[in-house]
């Protein structure tokens, strides 16, 4: 299973891609509004699952 970024469809950098522990849809952490820097520790839920 390759896993992509739903913002910007590639699933380039695999290891910068967070999956959400909601919907397990995939993110770059550069592509969220505003990026991320680090990996946050704990459960991450999507902005889609957020909201």
């Amino acid at each position: 299973d390759d896993i992509v970024c739903e913002v910007c469809g590639g699933g380039h950098d695999e290891h910068r891609i967070l999956l959400c522990d909601n919907c397990s849809s995939g993110f770059h952490m550069s592509c969220l509004l505003p990026p991320l820097s680090r990996e946050p520790a704990g459960i991450w839920w999507c902005p889609a699952c957020q909201a």
